[in-house]
């Protein structure tokens, strides 16, 4: 298959995976949310990493669906002649079905048509996304070289003596700013602790001691990392209020932990609390800067004088959980409309053979009006492989085939008996004195010439069933080489040698041939 067939493939994949990602998040929000409220006295750090985990559960989501859906054939299979073959009954809902399954079912239709819009607006969310951290990061990037002035050497002494007291290296820099209000961390090769000038006159060395301790637990804990990979859940999963919330979640909880970690440097939560208040309390909009008065500043100035909250959630949060609800029941509701609409479709289908009267086949080819031999496989041929393969129709009421599957027969030779059936055509069959739709087997027989034409030693030897996708039948086809240096071994239709797909029997036929005959790697590598 060529690159364009390979994105071609994958993108409804990965619209759909999108799409299964508003039932995970909200689940997974949910799931936080309630965790949360059950253990509001644990640890900033046992809840810090829990968010986090939650955030990277979000962001493997919808590879893991793209990774499930790839291996589910979702397809039914059936062959149908044309868009419109089925009957109009056929594609209505069934009678008695509910009206929430309807519902779940004409979304999932709807989102399988719109589905090119969809990944196209979601391309641009994540372009706008990703051009709002660039700005971002080129932002925090002038901070650190614009308007800074070298940081007075009491400062720098205590920054020192606190990173001794955290155990980490003093691979870091310490300026003033006049574009800063609140000390922040920013960089991450070779971060840069910016002080507002203000703190140099504003506190006093121990309340400059606790705040150079919350900034410098900042970089001890890598979390201008895990920031970077949160700004990027954003910006891919942009669309999930459970994602927005969760990373909020997470800068709360980094802020608590690097104050747990200033108020043990200081010895005075009373000490911390003051020198917070001092802070201006407007964050800084940079994204991309870790600020010592970030993540809700009264909240935690009280946690620090009165201890952990343990008042009931703000109406904004209660807001945000209903509305995760809310998002998670329609979209489960979409979900079980994913999941069944291709059974109802079944169901449907074989509603409408059982209501149709089933004739036999030697009365239904004393019908056969046109008649196409199928066309015989020439690896199958060469092979001898011959049979009779039977094929379930559905014959309208002007004589058309109009469903037809597979019932049994050589794999080999399934995709040919369909193709040629679903071309038969028959005069109209009179039930009761009137025309109606019946259905009956019609088997297809393959009778091996001895005198056929010889194919050639290798593809004898490498014969393979290529398995079309959506059709319970399959093509003749020919193992060999995947991509070049990929190490994999597929089956390609011979019909069409740029259809191909993985076959573990492949591998062994490939390398048995090419240890037998020389030179024979060039010719059985495409």
């Amino acid at each position: 298959m060529t690159i364009t067939g390979h994105i071609a493939s994958f993108l409804p994949l990965l619209g759909w995976s999108l799409l299964h990602f508003v039932w995970q998040g909200a689940l997974l929000g949910l799931l936080l949310g309630a965790w949360l409220g059950a253990v509001k006295n644990a640890t900033p750090r046992l809840r810090y990493a829990v968010c986090c985990a939650t955030l990277a559960a979000m962001l493997l989501c919808p590879l893991l669906t793209v990774v499930y859906l790839a291996g589910q054939n979702s397809s039914r299979f059936t062959y149908e002649t044309g868009a419109s073959v089925a009957s109009e009954a056929s594609a209505q809902p069934l009678p008695g079905s509910a009206a929430p399954w309807r519902l779940a079912d004409e979304l999932t239709t709807a989102a399988d048509r719109e589905m090119p819009w969809i990944l196209t607006a979601w391309i641009a969310g994540v372009l706008l996304a990703l051009a709002r951290m660039a700005a971002a990061s080129l932002a925090a990037d002038r901070l650190k070289k614009q308007s800074l002035l070298p940081a007075p050497d009491s400062i720098v002494a205590s920054a020192m003596r606190t990173a001794q007291k955290l155990g980490m290296e003093p691979a870091f820099r310490i300026f003033l700013s006049a574009r800063v209000t609140t000390p922040m961390v920013v960089g991450w090769l070779r971060p840069v602790v910016l002080l507002p000038l203000t703190c140099v006159i504003g506190l006093s060395p121990e309340q400059m001691e606790a705040l150079l301790a919350h900034e410098l637990a900042h970089i001890r804990r890598k979390d201008y990392q895990v920031n970077l990979l949160q700004v990027a859940a954003e910006a891919v999963l942009f669309y999930h209020p459970a994602v927005w919330w969760t990373s909020r979640q997470i800068r709360r909880e980094r802020e608590l932990c690097c104050d747990d970690v200033a108020v043990a440097i200081s010895g005075s939560p009373l000490l911390y609390a003051r020198a917070l208040y001092l802070l201006e309390e407007q964050r800084s909009p940079e994204t991309f800067a870790l600020a010592a008065n970030g993540g809700q500043l009264t909240m935690r100035i009280q946690r620090l004088l009165y201890g952990p909250s343990t008042q009931t959630p703000s109406r904004r949060t209660a807001l945000s959980l209903f509305a995760t609800g809310a998002i998670l029941a329609g979209a489960l509701l979409v979900l079980a409309g994913f999941a069944a609409n291709r059974a109802t479709a079944e169901i449907q289908q074989t509603a409408t053979q059982v209501s149709a009267p089933a004739v036999t086949e030697s009365e239904a080819r004393q019908h056969l009006l046109a008649h196409q031999e199928p066309a015989y496989p020439p690896i199958a041929r060469a092979a001898h492989i011959d049979g009779e393969v039977a094929v379930a129709v559905t014959i309208d009421e002007s004589g058309k085939v109009i469903q037809a599957h597979i019932v049994s027969g050589p794999p080999m030779l399934q995709s040919a008996a369909l193709e040629a059936v679903i071309r038969w055509s028959f005069t109209p069959f009179s039930i009761d004195g009137s025309t109606a739709t019946v259905r009956t087997t019609l088997t297809v027989p393959f009778k091996g010439d001895a005198n056929a034409p010889a194919i050639s030693e290798e593809d004898a030897a490498l014969a393979c069933t290529y398995y079309d996708r959506g059709v319970r039948s399959g093509s003749a086809g020919v193992c060999e080489r995947g991509p070049s240096q990929s190490g994999i071994f597929v089956c390609a239709k011979i019909s069409d040698r740029q259809q191909t797909q993985l076959q573990e029997g492949c591998k062994q036929k490939v390398e048995s041939f090419e240890a037998t005959h020389t030179g024979a790697v060039e010719k059985i590598t495409p």
